[in-house]
């Protein structure tokens, strides 16, 4: 399950894309503090080395057998395009291939290779549409599955649980916003079912491997307020949404949640109050919530990551200072254990992204503004590596994104996405782009690497 905020700048492109020229983006891994492991390979162009394409917003994930999936937007002068390639285990980047017309996509991929992708159609209907690819098959065409009407929210989230049973969830827009619904859209044996199961905005969904699902989300729409829960337990059916205690009962700001799943189902969502840090609440399977608890890390941030393993281990990231400042993390040993203490990476961060496997082995990636006179500086992708036990590298450059600019209110280049697969194989994607000031140019890129043995 993968959950994005949606940077300013990228939002910009969807309502215009510029064919203004940029200069071609390429990455030079550079390697900073000693982390015991051979350089890794050159990082490859999934998107276009193309001054009038704007390639964004990439995500990625693995199978069980180490096959690697990259989907991600690109900008053209006659639109927005999703595209998407797959690399087979031991293998190289096939070739990349346009899914659906509209971007904003999320992806989902399960053990057995099964994947969804869902994004906005961004058509003069406006919707939601899914992709699905069976394992070892073809990616399906886009099927619309919002139906019930009015303009769909950038924000939507997609999940699979390990039988290929994909869900796909947004908020659907009305003239009145305490009219907006969150919708949820279930594929079964190859067919779509759309349901409301509230009102709000800013969905988020995550499935256990035990096939229980949730579904969380921000209610009211655009306003300050509060987050509610509805469980799935294995296909019976969406319960009654339920709220979630927030810490002394301050309404929190209108984003999305984030959202965690162990194996049997127990859940941990993550959301930041104004003015403050990241706060949690947790519930067992089926379960409510109990009392907000304060992580005392990322003061201020906007959206703060998250990731788990089966066995409840998790970590989190989050960038203060509403995502231009130090990059915190906290590890969780297990379900049961308590969060650790916090671990400062950067110092300038924008923007950030981690994973964790069934191994205890930890990626984190992020974007961090060398601040460089006398034009803002650059901006550099830095990598650091760790385990659930609570080990974390020493940070190293692993490629330089391209140009920075004044609060960092450009087009600038980043996206980081992460994955790790079997045997501690790792996909790093990011966007490099040369020029910020331009509004095409931008190169989403891929990076394989072998994390550390636990």
């Amino acid at each position: 399950m993968r959950v994005r905020a949606l940077p300013f700048a990228s939002l910009a492109l969807l309502l215009a894309v510029s064919s203004t020229a940029g200069a071609a983006a390429r990455a030079e891994p550079e390697r900073r503090g000693d982390h015991g492991a051979t350089s890794p390979p050159a990082p490859v162009a999934l998107s276009p080395v193309d001054s009038t394409v704007e390639g964004s917003l990439p995500q990625v994930a693995f199978d069980s057998r180490g096959d690697a999936f990259a989907v991600w937007q690109e900008g053209r002068a006659n639109g927005i395009f999703t595209r998407a390639a797959v690399k087979p285990a031991g293998g190289n980047w096939g070739p990349a291939r346009t899914l659906a017309r509209g971007g904003y996509v999320s992806l989902a991929v399960d053990a057995r290779g099964d994947a969804v992708v869902a994004g906005l159609t961004l058509a003069a209907r406006q919707g939601v549409f899914a992709v699905y690819r069976p394992t070892g098959g073809e990616w399906s065409r886009a099927v619309l599955v919002s139906g019930s009407g009015g303009a769909a929210d950038v924000v939507q989230a997609t999940a699979i649980d390990p039988e290929g049973r994909a869900f796909v969830t947004w908020a659907t827009a009305s003239s009145q916003a305490a009219d907006n619904r969150v919708e949820v859209s279930v594929r079964r044996r190859g067919h779509w079912s759309t349901h409301v199961v509230g009102h709000g905005a800013g969905p988020a969904i995550a499935v256990a491997e035990n096939g229980d699902a949730l579904l969380v989300w921000h209610t009211p729409p655009g306003g300050d307020g509060r987050f509610l829960a509805s469980w799935n337990m294995h296909g019976q059916g969406w319960q009654r949404p339920r709220p979630i205690p927030l810490a002394t009962g301050t309404p929190v700001r209108p984003e999305q949640p984030q959202l965690i799943l162990g194996r049997n189902g127990d859940a941990t969502v993550f959301w930041t109050n104004w003015g403050a840090g990241v706060f949690s609440s947790s519930a067992p399977s089926g379960g409510s919530f109990g009392p907000a608890q304060n992580l005392q890390i990322g003061y201020d941030s906007l959206q703060a990551g998250a990731t788990v393993a089966p066995d409840g281990a998790a970590a989190l990231a989050a960038v203060a200072n509403r995502g231009n400042g130090p990059l915190e993390l906290r590890i969780r040993g297990s379900a049961t254990a308590a969060w650790g203490a916090p671990v400062v990476l950067g110092q300038s961060a924008l923007q950030s992204a981690l994973a964790l496997d069934r191994s205890g082995r930890l990626i984190v990636a992020w974007v961090e503004s060398d601040g460089a006179p006398p034009d803002y500086g650059d901006l550099l992708l830095e990598l650091a590596t760790g385990t659930s036990a609570g080990h974390v590298s020493a940070s190293r450059t692993l490629a330089r994104i391209g140009g920075d600019c004044w609060m960092h209110r450009c087009t600038h280049g980043g996206d980081p996405a992460v994955a790790i697969g079997p045997d501690g194989q790792a996909i790093v994607a990011w966007v490099a782009k040369t020029d910020p000031y331009k509004g095409a140019g931008g190169v989403v890129m891929a990076q394989s690497l072998r994390l550390p043995a636990r």
